[in-house]
């Protein structure tokens, strides 16, 4: 969910929106780094959260992210910006 949030805020936008498995404790992940449901609904055989993330709120609880996610984050491959620029470097 960390990963989820931090998107939000690399993106740019207002919010993020996206569904919780309840069985599975997704939902509980999903309110940690902000999320907040906004209502419920049937999928993959069980009960799911509609869950908003606000990004004013991603961006406060952000600072309190674990230190793994912080160092895979930062380490991460961004392949479609690697594409981006492979296609620039053989159009030049």
């Amino acid at each position: 969910m960390e990963c989820f949030g931090q998107l939000v805020l690399e993106e740019d936008v207002s919010v993020g929106f996206g569904t919780s498995r309840n069985n599975r404790g997704v939902n509980k992940l999903v309110y940690s780094i902000g999320g907040e449901k906004v209502g419920s609904s049937l999928a993959h055989g069980c009960e799911v959260d509609l869950v908003l993330i606000k990004t004013d709120i991603v961006h406060e609880i952000q600072l309190s992210y674990s230190n793994i996610f912080k160092k895979l984050w930062k380490e991460k491959i961004d392949f479609h910006k690697r594409m981006y620029e492979k296609n620039l470097s053989q159009q030049a």
